[in-house]
């Protein structure tokens, strides 16, 4: 049993990084995408239909909400694998 829930972690480990390294390269593009927009001065923006920003903005915008989202579900990943773990490594011990 104990052998189970060590390969049980230890996919989780692996799982757990393999997430956080997908993260990681979507925190760069966000990054790169927000610093590539600074560059560009105000004036040669061009305002569409009366839209305060544009669409890069907009795009930098909504990639910074998808990366938010996925660090929320990342987190929520996290605490159900831990949770998980906690739980079988209590049944192991009760045993």
């Amino acid at each position: 049993m104990k052998d189970i829930i060590d390969e049980q972690l230890q996919a989780m480990a692996k799982s757990q990084e393999q997430l956080a390294r997908s993260m990681q390269a979507e925190s760069v593009v966000v990054t790169r995408m927000a610093s590539l927009l600074r560059r560009i001065r105000a004036d040669e923006l061009t305002l569409v239909s009366g839209n305060p920003y544009t669409e890069a903005e907009t795009n930098v915008m909504r990639e910074i909400g998808a990366y938010v989202n996925a660090l929320a579900d990342f987190e929520e990943a996290l605490a159900n694998h831990v949770k998980y773990a906690i739980k079988e490594l209590r049944v192991s011990e009760e045993e």
